[in-house]
């Protein structure tokens, strides 16, 4: 294939980046990496790069069965004439490597090789070079696809590719004439009488766009979703600082803390995480330097400008003087310039109205002046203030005596010995009267002769519930008429003495019963026999496990594996458990974490679980998301009550309790709110609690009370 002398070639060797190629991944979890020396797995992959130190590689180790990551050129001058690349395929497990073009509408293979074509690492790369003359070609890419192997071990399948140069048609253009073209190839563009480097749409006359193209040393990793990036041999505190940009795979970052050489935060997670890549950063934007190489102006990534310094670290950084010369506006959009005054021959600045002077600190006091001659004598003041009050002055002496008063309106005053008169002619004794009233008496009053006002035939007197003297009757007034025996009295009467006795015939057949020492009567029925029980009402047997066994008070384990654990009791799957006591109880309660399915119940025969329902007693059954209140006769179960528990929770912590009364009514409890009020006439003493778990992994039990009501 002749090459025509004027073609262009892209080439890219991977020293200081891709070199306008583009990685990216399809199934692939690792993109194309940028590496030097051997990859990280044994027996797979060169020892070294084709040319220069560095090459690219795809990684195979937890990346298969056949993944698939592309390295693309999507930007040349020109019809591609040929691609020459060198690749190296050293490893068992090796996978497959193509070269396609994109014709504007699908992608087409163009060259394709499979397995291993080396034999160790030290093997020379292979070079190969392909005709692309009569092809559409505008984009062009290497697609690299892991083995096909489903075991962890089969990683040895790292394949590498090195020095790629594409040729095309288009013409080279010399220093002078390549200004002239709107996009020559190589980052700079032309618009108008505008210059971008970086940029294709120049906005000035010279634009210059930076770009994350200058490696950092070393390699990183970071996982998909974190923030969190580590190195391997790389040197963060020496080539960045917070806020500056850096690439990742095919994501930029802003550094948000840098925590070592190895370790800095990023501001955002990163969404698919990276292994083994080469992180990059911004260059400066424009590096002037003279014949000598001294460096003359920098603008740096950060956007700081150096004059004489390679290192700005401000905004302006200046090795050397400075001259500023006049300016006669000054705004708020000036505000904080600088100038020098030509007229005073001064540094003054802008406040963002005037230009003031440029005041330095303040100097030591100097010495006091002589004594000036005596001024004239100024025009009065304005008159000043109120001044505050003063304080209060002495007490003056005692005045004369007045003349003598009018007499009163009565012959009565206020009067030492506790008699008072008021205006409106009423008296009070002990105290000031009432105006309500003519005589108003504090303390005890004794009347001989008392006379109501328009009463001549009284009767009798009483008090209402005003305290008012009354003539009349009340409504509780009035003579007894008559009296009735109740039952187990005899006698009574309507007139004179009336005499009550005790029927004492009836009151001996009431109780003709006893009861044995330490029982108590519980009923005495019509005929006078008594029903005993025993002694002991509301007893306390409880448990709540925190001495770290369940062995006080007793329990027995029939199936399954019990244990105390942080003072609470947990039970194996299809395991059941019952608790010892010599006295029946009528009230249960305990904490639970509901968990599947679970039984608890109640019986008087020992060592008979109610393991479907082949004991006698009660049980409550967590059924999946019911609650069932039980009784068993040994054949069978019949609920006596049911509610849905579908809105508590796998997990959470219940405060169960049960009661039963001697009517034969039930009520089941949790969380003090009644699940269940239930009634059921079959009488069964429960001497024994039993806990059955059915498909429980993790419940437990804790806090369990018993209380013995009288009779059961």
């Amino acid at each position: 294939m002749a090459v025509p002398t004027a073609a262009r070639d892209y080439i890219a060797g991977f020293e200081a980046g891709l070199n306008g190629w583009t990685a990216s991944k399809g199934t692939s979890l690792f993109n194309w990496n940028r590496h030097s020396g051997s990859t990280h797995s044994g027996h797979t992959g060169p020892a070294n790069a084709q040319e220069g130190d560095h090459y690219l590689y795809l990684e195979a180790s937890r990346n298969t069965p056949a993944k698939t990551a592309y390295l693309e050129l999507s930007h040349f001058a020109g019809k591609p004439l040929s691609i020459s690349f060198h690749y190296h395929m050293y490893g068992a497990h090796m996978g497959t490597l193509a070269l396609e073009g994109f014709d504007g509408n699908a992608w087409a293979e163009i060259w394709r090789i499979s397995g291993p074509q080396h034999i160790d690492h030290y093997a020379p790369w292979t070079a190969r070079k392909i005709d692309l003359t009569g092809r559409t070609i505008q984009k062009i890419r290497f697609t690299g696809i892991t083995g096909d192997y489903q075991l962890p071990s089969q990683y040895r399948g790292d394949m590498a590719i090195d020095h790629i140069i594409l040729t095309t048609d288009a013409i080279e253009p010399s220093d002078d004439a390549r200004w002239n073209q709107t996009q020559s190839g190589y980052g700079i563009y032309r618009l108008d009488s505008n210059v971008g480097i970086g940029t294709e749409n120049p906005d000035a006359d010279l634009a210059i766009l930076g770009n994350l193209s200058k490696p950092l040393t070393g390699h990183v990793a970071v996982a998909k979703g974190s923030t969190h990036v580590t190195g391997v041999g790389t040197k963060f505190t020496q080539e960045l600082i917070v806020g500056d940009s850096i690439l990742i795979g095919q994501e930029i970052f802003i550094v948000r803390e840098i925590q070592s050489d190895t370790i800095l935060i990023t501001d955002v997670p990163h969404t698919v995480g990276a292994l083994n890549a080469t992180a990059y950063t911004d260059s400066d934007l424009l590096h002037v330097r003279t014949g000598a190489e001294v460096d003359s102006l920098v603008i740096d990534k950060s956007g700081n400008v150096g004059i004489g310094t390679a290192h700005p670290a401000v905004k302006l950084d200046v090795a050397g003087g400075i001259r500023v010369g006049s300016e006669t506006i000054c705004d708020a959009k000036r505000e904080g310039a600088i100038r020098y005054d030509d007229a005073g021959k001064e540094v003054e600045f802008c406040n963002g109205t005037v230009w003031t002077r440029v005041e330095g600190p303040v100097g030591p006091q100097g010495k006091t002046g002589s004594q000036g001659l005596k001024g004239e004598k100024g025009e009065p003041g304005e008159k000043g203030d109120d001044g505050d009050q003063g304080p209060k002055g002495e007490k003056g002496d005692p005045g004369k005596k007045g003349d003598p008063g009018p007499p009163g309106d009565s012959s009565w005053s206020i009067n030492p010995n506790g008699i008072y008169y008021n205006s409106v002619h009423g008296v009070g004794i002990g105290k000031v009267p009432d105006s309500s009233y003519k005589l108003d008496v504090e303390g005890t009053a004794r009347i001989d002769d008392l006379k109501l006002d328009n009463q001549t035939a009284c009767g009798k007197l009483y008090t209402d519930a005003s305290g008012s003297v009354r003539c009349g009757t009340d409504a509780d007034s009035g003579d007894i008429r008559g009296v009735t025996a109740g039952s187990g009295l005899a006698g009574g009467g309507k007139l004179g003495a009336v005499t009550l006795s005790v029927d004492t015939d009836q009151i001996q057949k009431r109780v003709s019963g006893n009861c044995s020492v330490g029982q108590s009567i519980r009923e005495i029925k019509a005929d006078g026999t008594v029903v005993c029980e025993e002694l002991g009402n509301y007893l306390y047997l409880t448990d709540n496990f925190d001495d770290g066994d369940f062995n006080n008070p007793k329990w027995d384990v029939y199936a399954g594996t019990y244990w105390v654990s942080g003072g609470r009791l947990f039970g194996s799957k299809n395991s059941h458990i019952q608790i010892i006591s010599t006295q029946s109880f009528g009230e249960w309660e305990w904490e639970w974490n509901r968990k599947g399915n679970f039984e608890f119940w109640f019986i008087n025969n020992k060592k008979n679980a109610m393991v479907m329902c082949s004991g006698v007693g009660y049980l409550v059954w967590f059924d999946n998301d019911l609650l069932r209140l039980r009784r068993s006769d040994g054949t069978g179960c019949v609920d006596i009550g049911i509610t849905s528990i579908s809105n508590i929770p796998d997990g959470q912590i219940l405060s169960m309790k049960i009661i039963r009364k001697h009517d034969g009514s039930f009520r089941v409890l949790i969380d003090s709110n009644e699940v269940i009020s239930a009634w059921d006439s079959t009488y069964t003493r429960s001497k024994y609690l039993g806990l059955y778990n059915w498909n429980v992994i993790g419940g437990f039990i804790d806090n369990v009370k018993l209380v013995n009501y009288l009779g059961y």
